[in-house]
């Protein structure tokens, strides 16, 4: 059952892949166009930004309103043609940033719940505020971020503070426990 508590959790992928996904990888136009011009071994990236930012499947797509998974499970209008029931069978997902068909991620759910695991993680220990030197992160997608194939921040400065009631010899047994799986991941 989706809750108020729960949506933000369910949102918190989409608030991902806004971030991470507000250019798009490919042409939008007519590919059809393309079809018998495409040379073997053409690599085909699909627009996911659109997939994801369009008008006809969402209301106000740029916004960040959880409460739209309230009303329908992937987030999108909740009228007759996004009817949950008539969707379930055509595979919609809620991000298609690890790719679709034949060629989707096969480590989509392991990445996904370990984001979600390593940022509870984060959030159950530190409060994450603001830079101490007073500087604002620029949030605007136009000056905050650099766009390429995959988006990311210009500067991501922000002050990590110990939550009350978190010791630093909990964080230090988790930094030992995982420090060699880190060295292999990075």
């Amino acid at each position: 059952m989706r809750t108020a508590n729960n949506v933000v959790v369910l949102n918190s992928g989409r608030l991902v892949r806004e971030l991470f996904e507000k250019r798009g990888a490919a042409y939008s136009g007519h590919l059809w166009q393309y079809i018998n011009e495409w040379i073997l071994g053409t690599s085909v990236i699909a627009n996911v930004w659109h997939t994801h930012h369009s008008a006809d499947d969402y209301d106000d797509p740029d916004e960040f309103v959880p409460e739209r998974f309230l009303a329908h499970p992937f987030g999108m209008r909740p009228d007759a043609a996004h009817d949950p029931a008539r969707l379930e069978g055509s595979g919609p997902r809620l991000t298609y940033a690890f790719g679709a068909g034949r060629r989707i991620c096969p480590g989509m759910d392991s990445a996904r719940q370990n984001l979600v695991l390593g940022l509870a993680k984060v959030l159950w220990a530190f409060d994450v505020l603001p830079p101490d030197n007073g500087d604002e992160i620029g949030l605007d997608i136009e000056t905050g971020f650099i766009s390429d194939l995959v988006l990311r921040p210009r500067r991501f400065d922000v002050s990590l503070k110990l939550r009350e009631g978190r010791t630093k010899e909990i964080l230090d047994h988790y930094h030992q426990a995982y420090e060699g799986q880190a060295e292999v991941m990075s």
